[in-house]
């Protein structure tokens, strides 16, 4: 599944018209956000300033606050979220870019000017690496792959690099941006969270296909029959918390 959990971020994301994507050999329509068009071969065309006015009151050096623990329903996460998908990678590219200046700005204590900085510098290295683990495949082959807004997404979710001034990789970004239900930070994560639930959630892809579920146990590989394992990094200083927590029901705003 997708997470929990700028260009236009005051605007609702409404869903408007509907693309065709290619997923796991399946022709399925993934609606679109609104707002989301415009954007040609260049993700830096446009810089967007009046975008973070809202947040300029953000002192450098000072990151806000979290926000209070609220039901799901009162979230900003649900106030914004809509079903539906970025048309395009150079559109996901500049989402990602204007999620992480509010990011840098919110978490980080920067200013617009620092933080559109470090955003361009992560998205371009972001960028460059979309093409990493795709050496085998034929040139025709990796262009459609790249054209792919949800594979390009899942690149940036999945990719190992860190920023050098937070040391974390993307999706650790995005998650806390989505677990802070922080005003400014949220709407733009939830269109990234639209984008990836859109093409990896198989209840909003009626023609997807199953996961190849393992139908047997098999000691020799630790396979255990309709089971299915992902991976995941936790932070040092968190770990104690969910040792101390086993076994206890708990619920996370993601």
């Amino acid at each position: 599944g997708g997470p929990g959990e700028g260009s236009s971020p005051v605007l609702p994301a409404t869903i408007v018209g509907a693309q065709v994507a290619e997923v796991g050999g399946q022709d399925m329509t993934i609606p679109q956000l609104s707002g989301s068009e415009g954007y040609s071969d260049d993700w830096e065309e446009s810089e967007d300033e009046e975008d973070f006015a809202g947040m300029r009151a953000v002192a450098p050096g000072k990151a806000v606050a979290p926000s209070a623990p609220k039901p799901f329903k009162d979230t900003e996460y649900k106030k914004h979220y809509q079903m539906g998908a970025l048309p395009n990678k150079w559109r996901v590219y500049k989402v990602v870019r204007n999620f992480l200046v509010t990011f840098y700005m919110a978490f980080e204590g920067k200013s617009v000017e620092e933080a559109k900085e470090l955003a361009d510098d992560f998205t371009d290295k972001l960028v460059n690496a979309e093409v990493e683990g795709l050496q085998n495949l034929d040139q025709s082959a990796k262009d459609e792959l790249l054209k792919k807004p949800g594979f390009v997404l899942a690149r940036c979710w999945s990719s190992i690099g860190k920023h050098e001034v937070c040391h974390r990789e993307f999706c650790g970004l995005l998650n806390q941006g989505i677990r802070s239900d922080n005003e400014n930070v949220i709407k733009e994560a939830v269109k990234l969270a639209a984008t990836m639930n859109s093409f990896c959630v198989m209840e909003r892809n009626t023609g997807a296909k199953e996961p190849p579920w393992p139908k047997e146990d098999k000691a020799e590989n630790g396979q255990h029959a309709w089971q299915l394992w992902r991976g995941g990094l936790l932070p040092d200083d968190k770990l104690a918390w969910y040792q101390e927590h086993q076994d206890k029901d708990y619920r996370v705003n993601m």
